[in-house]
């Protein structure tokens, strides 16, 4: 294929060189560091997000008012999020059960009487231990015996909710909860535990729905949103959408030599039986070089199928050291453009050592926002 016969070293990259452009004082938007501190975008926590920040200037940069912005690696669902805050319709997709979960859940529109009153029934129900559930083992390891019949006696009760949105937002309120309780702790994509005092489980799912409730007060301020969003569980190399059928695409798919993220959320997944139940797509493969730029080339293709003419794309990717130097953002303009797009810009948003066995420092890898459209 040909996308298996770039070289890295190619001469055909070079042209691509010359359009990269320090923008490194942007850099922290393209981490999740800003949602930590606001409204809803902290929902859940999602290490690999960029943040509101970036969409923002995103949207502003290119005028984008009407028609519908694609995320087809919508992870935790900040591009809808912000684009539902900007008053732009959106549709979003994603592989991962507690992606698709929780930006379900952080672009809806709620009652907020309806759900003060589902939480007071929810938070004086009285304890009684759950019969017949299979645990996980995983389960079994992140908490405690007494934190862990409290979580299911909640789960239990909080699936016995009628209303689906309803239900979503408060069980992505135990979710946290729960992580917040947990001896787990995230070593990149391994799950590692390490016992510690706790609060009661109830306390910190009584924290967590309070916030959530006042923190969806102050971000919808009264206000009714008139956009449209959808969020789906689907495979950026194969959309069910319409040709030309969008009118921007912002997203970041997963980086070459990136962990596992179905591992590394898998005690979150364990919550969510609708998501989980669903039968997954492989992911982009990240561990080989030739295995990610075919399945890049194949979310290219279906990303030129489906967006209009002249329609703008921001595409954030990273560098990789694979045995070498990965130039990713110079690799993939160059995939981008046998497509049919015209890359414009490719702006560096971060600068990090390139680590040899997590330690030897082998060079530097770039993070990249490519800009292109379709021509």
């Amino acid at each position: 294929m040909i996308i298996i016969m770039i070289t890295y070293d190619d001469h055909k990259l070079k042209k691509y060189k010359k359009l990269l452009v320090d923008k490194t004082e942007l850099g922290k938007l393209a981490t999740f560091y800003e949602n930590k501190k606001l409204p809803v975008y902290n929902w859940f926590y999602y290490k690999e997000a960029f943040s509101r920040g970036l969409v923002v200037k995103i949207l502003e940069k290119y005028k984008i008012r009407n028609g519908v912005v694609l995320d087809p690696f919508c992870g935790a669902g900040t591009t809808l999020l912000t684009c539902k805050e900007m008053g732009v319709n959106s549709v979003g997709f994603d592989v991962l059960p507690v992606s698709v979960f929780s930006a379900v859940v952080k672009t809806r529109d709620y009652d907020i009487d309806v759900l003060k009153e589902h939480i007071k029934n929810l938070l004086k129900m009285k304890f009684s231990d759950v019969k017949n559930y299979a645990i996980p083992l995983i389960l079994k390891k992140a908490f405690d015996s007494t934190t862990l019949k409290r979580i299911f006696f909640y789960h239990e009760k909080v699936n016995e909710i009628g209303d689906f949105y309803v239900r979503g937002f408060l069980k992505l309120a135990l979710i946290n909860a729960a992580m917040s309780v947990s001896f787990a702790y995230r070593d990149g994509a391994v799950i590692k535990f390490r016992k510690r005092k706790t609060m009661p489980f109830k306390v910190a799912l009584k924290r967590n729905l309070k916030r959530m409730i006042r923190e969806y007060k102050y971000f919808t301020k009264n206000q009714i949103f008139k956009t449209k969003t959808y969020v789906g569980f689907g495979d950026a190399r194969s959309l069910p959408l319409k040709n030309n059928s969008v009118n921007a695409i912002i997203t970041s798919p997963p980086y070459l030599g990136q962990p596992d993220y179905q591992r590394a959320y898998e005690i979150e997944n364990t919550f969510i039986e609708y998501y989980s139940k669903k039968s997954a797509p492989n992911f982009i493969d990240s561990k080989s070089s030739e295995g990610y730029f075919k399945d890049i080339h194949a979310v290219l293709k279906e990303l030129h199928r489906v967006c209009k003419p002249d329609s703008p794309i921001a595409f954030v990717v990273a560098n990789a050291y694979i045995d070498k130097n990965v130039e990713c953002d110079l690799i993939i303009s160059k995939i981008a453009e046998d497509l049919g797009f015209e890359v414009r810009k490719i702006f560096v948003l971060n600068k990090r050592y390139a680590l040899k066995n997590r330690t030897k420092k082998v060079g530097v890898l770039r993070e990249s926002l490519i800009e292109m459209v379709k021509i």
